[in-house]
């Protein structure tokens, strides 16, 4: 059985190193999809990259919270729908065969 996981991120250097090494035993290919991170999780993600399990994407859209904002006053809100169907549209372009 061949599982994957992919998760959008976006500045979760205080979370990604754990994710990473929890998850790895458990799966075959981790994907992350970055939408604009500042905070050293694409280099924490580039560090681990090196081994052929875990793939890294940065969006061309590129989001910046306002959480000082309700949702509807923000002046960029998260795509959210069109952050996630870029992430499975990679996902299918590259991997042809997936249980999970």
């Amino acid at each position: 059985m061949k599982i994957i996981t992919w998760s959008v991120v976006n500045n979760e250097i205080d979370f990604i190193e754990e994710i990473i090494k929890y998850h790895t035993p458990w799966v075959d290919c981790m994907f992350f999809l970055d939408t604009g991170s500042t905070d050293g999780t694409l280099e924490v993600l580039q560090k681990y990259a090196k081994n052929n399990c875990l793939l890294f994407k940065e969006t061309d859209k590129k989001y910046i919270s306002q959480y000082d904002q309700e949702w509807h006053e923000m002046s960029n809100p998260f795509p959210e729908v069109e952050i996630r169907n870029q992430a499975l549209d990679y996902l299918n372009q590259n991997f042809e065969e997936t249980d999970w």
